[in-house]
């Protein structure tokens, strides 16, 4: 899938502005403050994962206007061919894909897209919940009922979190704690078992779970924790447990790797997540990234450059100023002038 072009109305710093995108690389360039980010939350919109931030914050900073627009004509595989993506933005968010209403969860399996945010540089050296973000983003667009779970969950453990701190019972929410619990890790688990395991590094979620269902797993966790959790006030097993180990030679990549050397890995870890996308949903996915040159020398921005010309898919990446040398592959957009 490739978006054609995108237009804009009332968008944070943006009034009215339209865009057409190359179906290769395309490069967005411009001043801190211009709007770089700004483009990508709009295509973030677009292909069903919501804003960056506050909703309310999205109307254009300058305008009197309540309202704002989106819109992207799209071209790629299957029905969607010349389709075009709708958003009107006030209090909430409401899409439309040719005219008719599609809810985010559907429109992520129309145009599949993965994110290098300003977060994703942190996806190695991070906490886990970062490297759960990422593991969930590619959950949910494999399993559409993930995003939906894992809130149902999120409200399960708080419901016994609070009767901890009551000191009641939790044994009601126990079974629905680990049915839940237990379908997202396995979920977390299968998309991770599908990602190449190469020379370059290799990957899996911790704890690993063998011989046992994951609801068994978290029902056992549960019991050998209940002591435990009742002073903690918290549940002690669960999905916010899971955490991504990459290791490189068998060592930690977050020891084995320089800075640098690190961006190159969660490269690698994105065009991996990729061809899973493809190869699952056989469609290209899109891919964004923010400022993705940055700490970067002349030789590892050639590599990613190489890499990403290699997928053949669709990339926008932002940068203060182009500094891949060659200007002939890819189309160079220019904001804030």
């Amino acid at each position: 899938m490739i978006f054609q072009n995108l237009f804009l109305n009332n968008f944070r710093n943006f009034d009215v502005k339209k865009f057409e995108w190359s179906d290769k690389i395309n490069l967005i360039t411009g001043k801190n403050g211009s709007g770089k980010t700004n483009l990508l939350e709009s295509f973030s919109i677009l292909s069903g994962w919501g804003a960056f931030g506050k909703i309310k914050d999205i109307i254009n900073w300058n305008m009197n206007q309540n309202k704002t627009l989106l819109s992207a004509k799209i071209l790629g595989e299957q029905s969607f061919s010349n389709s075009l993506i709708n958003a009107k933005i006030s209090s909430q968010i409401a899409l439309k894909l040719d005219e008719k209403k599609i809810s985010c969860t559907e429109l992520r399996l129309v145009i599949p897209s993965i994110s290098f945010s300003t977060e994703s540089v942190n996806l190695i050296d991070g906490s886990p919940s970062i490297r759960r973000i990422f593991i969930d983003k590619l959950c949910a667009l494999f399993f559409p009922a993930f995003a939906k779970k894992l809130a149902e969950f999120k409200i399960i453990s708080r419901n016994r979190t609070a009767l901890l701190k009551q000191g009641r019972p939790v044994n009601i929410t126990s079974i629905p704690f680990c049915k839940l619990g237990g379908w997202i890790m396995e979920a977390r688990r299968k998309v991770i078992s599908q990602f190449s395991q190469n020379n370059l590094y290799s990957i899996r979620i911790l704890p690993e779970i063998n011989n046992i269902s994951h609801e068994e797993f978290l029902l056992n966790e549960l019991k050998k924790f209940s002591e435990k959790e009742r002073y903690a006030l918290r549940p002690l097993a669960g999905p916010n447990y899971d955490d991504l180990q990459i290791t490189i030679n068998s060592r930690p990549a977050t020891i084995a790797l320089s800075r640098g050397q690190k961006r190159r890995l969660i490269l690698s870890l994105i065009i991996n997540a990729g061809n899973i996308i493809k190869n699952n949903l056989k469609k290209n996915p899109v891919l964004f990234f923010d400022d993705l040159t940055a700490e970067l020398d002349s030789d590892a921005r050639n590599w990613c450059f190489e890499q990403l010309l290699k997928t053949g898919w669709q990339c926008f990446i932002t940068s203060p100023e182009n500094n891949f040398p060659q200007k002939n592959n890819y189309r160079i957009i220019q904001i804030g002038n």
